[in-house]
């Protein structure tokens, strides 16, 4: 019902990745560049580490379609779910294609299990046109540090680590007003006097920003106005149950 009520052109604050909404400035830009630049350079494994939320699925969805669009340069295969079974199954590319980069790409892999890993560093040992990134929760790096890896030096590999932290207060109403604007949403709809209260509420975590948001707009439908009021954004926030646990420690 808010959708229609503020004529959004599609959902501004989804819980599921949206990579129409990537936005642009934030340190996951220059992530992404990196990952992207990473694989041209023949780097074999990349990780990518943050906390729950801070948008490790969007960059690796981001990523995985830019591959896909260059399907004469990558084979990729993409395993959403710590489910991963080698052999590697690379999406099919034309048959002309040479020098491929061989792309695996892994989100949730904190949930790898040891054997996953070995398994992965065999791979990477047994064909040295592979290249992987791992997407994952802080605990994958401890995971990698396994005893049991180092009998397949998957440590010393070429490997780099990337980290996306939480939005800073600025970052947190740049990117509110780039997603309404993506959205078709007014201008007006949105003061950047509520940002304090919006970055209180969500120590700048981009999951729980779009939770807060949600029920904010929704809050302001109910009551029929064309702006987000301080009001909405705190009722917004003691109807969350992940905001108000974050907001109350």
């Amino acid at each position: 019902m808010y959708l229609q009520f503020f004529g959004f052109t599609n959902t501004p604050f989804s819980d599921s990745p949206d990579v129409r909404l990537f936005w642009e400035e934030h340190a996951s830009r220059v992530v992404f560049s990196q990952l992207f630049q990473e694989l041209l350079g023949g780097c074999r494994l990349q990780v990518v580490s943050a906390e729950p939320g801070l948008g490790k699925s969007m960059l690796c969805r981001r990523l995985l379609n830019l591959l896909r669009a260059h399907k004469s340069r990558f084979e990729v295969s993409f395993a959403p779910f710590p489910m991963l079974r080698l052999g590697y199954q690379p999406e099919k590319a034309p048959a002309s294609a040479i020098d491929r980069h061989k792309v695996l790409l892994v989100d949730e892999a904190q949930s790898l299990s040891t054997d996953s890993l070995l398994m992965l560093a065999v791979a990477l040992h047994q064909d040295k046109r592979l290249q992987a990134i791992l997407f994952g929760h802080p605990e994958l790096l401890s995971n990698l540090q396994s005893p049991d890896l180092y009998l397949y030096q998957l440590q010393e590999l070429d490997t780099r680590f990337h980290t996306l932290a939480p939005l800073s207060e600025a970052e947190t109403a740049s990117s509110i007003k780039a997603r309404l604007h993506m959205a078709g949403a007014d201008s007006g709809l949105f003061d950047e006097a509520l940002t304090p209260e919006i970055h209180r509420c969500t120590t700048g975590i981009p999951r729980l920003i779009n939770i807060l948001m949600r029920k904010a707009l929704i809050h302001a439908c109910e009551e029929q106005s064309p702006r987000l009021t301080l009001r909405h954004i705190r009722m917004a926030g003691s109807t969350t149950a992940a905001v108000a646990a974050i907001t109350n420690q």
